[in-house]
């Protein structure tokens, strides 16, 4: 014979459903989730898995972007300083020509000097990565495609650095054996030497100008691309919190309505219990 009535055992089934739901909710309350694991949701939980797993691949994506653009912007300000110092030693040449004063053309020198130091520096500075110094192919993430394949770019650099400082000028007799960027006052007054030096100056202006229009073209395309891949994140964001986010206002009134039938549930199974007890004490 069973000591527990039927009216217990409905409390007590009552009771564990209702502590039941409280744990649920407290938990979606503690941790902000509706769906925190597969076992509260499969179906959601695997397509907040794939998003995740996108909004990973954006973040790497973007990231890659922003290196590639610290390395182009960086490029692109020093291949300007490059162009812009040699182009002001075009016009010191031609002011050292047009003078026959030995201390002017010293102090022209100097000037010439420091231009050059100006252009040895802008040669070094980088992120990480020198777009100056080589032409090996610089590659970066571009895009996520939709099946989440990540799309390469690639930049091919101009080797400035070896153009002004690893390229002899050697079109005037005789054969000028120094660079851009360390020529002296003898190697302009050889023969030919400041038609020389000139040309040579002007075709690497005309590259360092190419270069650094050619790199802030690209950084405005990074731009671009970093704002498209950041928009699409917040799509994915925005997706995987309707599907797993727990909405606090509604779960913080359902956390206090249940603690209510709680109390409830627990009087009514002292109530069943007493009962209980009264119908055995007439058999005392």
């Amino acid at each position: 014979m069973s000591l527990i009535s039927s009216a217990s055992r409905y409390a007590i089934a009552n009771l564990r459903t209702i502590n039941a739901n409280l744990a649920e909710t407290q938990n979606r309350i503690s941790t902000g989730l509706k769906v925190a694991s597969a076992k509260d949701n499969a179906y959601l939980w695997r397509t907040a898995s794939t998003i995740r797993t996108d909004l990973n691949t954006y973040e790497a994506v973007t990231t890659s972007l922003s290196t590639a653009k610290a390395a182009v912007d960086t490029a692109a300000l020093a291949a300007e300083e490059i162009g812009s110092a040699l182009s002001q030693i075009q016009t010191k040449i031609g002011a050292y020509q047009s003078t026959t004063d030995a201390t002017a053309k010293t102090q022209i020198m100097v000037e010439v000097a420091a231009l050059q130091a100006r252009i040895t520096n802008a040669l070094t500075v980088s992120t990480g990565t020198n777009l100056l110094d080589n032409t090996t192919a610089y590659n970066y993430s571009q895009s996520v495609a939709a099946d989440g394949t990540v799309t390469l770019s690639s930049l091919t650099p101009t080797d400035l650095k070896t153009l002004v400082s690893n390229t002899a000028i050697s079109a005037a007799t005789p054969a000028i054996t120094t660079f851009l960027t360390t020529f002296t006052a003898s190697d302009i007054d050889l023969t030919g030497g400041a038609a020389a030096i000139t040309s040579d100056l002007t075709a690497a202006v005309t590259a360092a100008s190419n270069y650094s229009a050619k790199l802030g073209s690209l950084s405005k395309q990074i731009d671009s691309q970093v704002a498209f891949t950041k928009s699409l994140a917040g799509v994915k964001e925005s997706a995987l919190s309707t599907l797993v986010d727990a909405d606090m206002e509604e779960e913080s009134a359902k956390l206090q309505a249940l603690q209510v039938k709680q109390q409830l549930a627990y009087q009514a199974l002292s109530i069943s219990n007493a009962s209980s007890q009264n119908i055995l004490r007439l058999f005392q």
